[in-house]
């Protein structure tokens, strides 16, 4: 990658977090330092930086839960579908 790349970072605080003053920008650091020496490597880089502790999750996007959803419901039925066939077979055989 030779340019920086702008991406949306979505956060929530505790809601006994204060607000901010408005909108806040800076560039994202995925602090990965263990110990003290971890650490040094990070001086002077992370003035007006959003420090992360750890890299962020992926989030599905509401299209691909919805796919899951469905793909779960139709598995449902499927698995209802099977029992309900074994039922039926074991009753004509009984």
């Amino acid at each position: 990658m030779l340019l920086p790349t702008e991406k949306k970072l979505t956060v929530a605080s505790a809601g006994w977090s204060p607000g901010t003053k408005g909108r806040i920008t800076g560039e994202v650091v995925v602090m990965t330092a263990r110990n003290k020496e971890d650490l040094e490597k990070y001086r002077g880089k992370l003035r007006n930086a959003i420090v992360l502790s750890q890299p962020p999750s992926t989030i599905p996007s509401v299209s691909q839960l919805a796919e899951r959803s469905g793909q779960t419901r139709r598995n449902r039925a499927e698995g209802c579908r099977e029992e309900r066939r074994r039922q039926e077979g074991g009753r004509q055989e009984g």
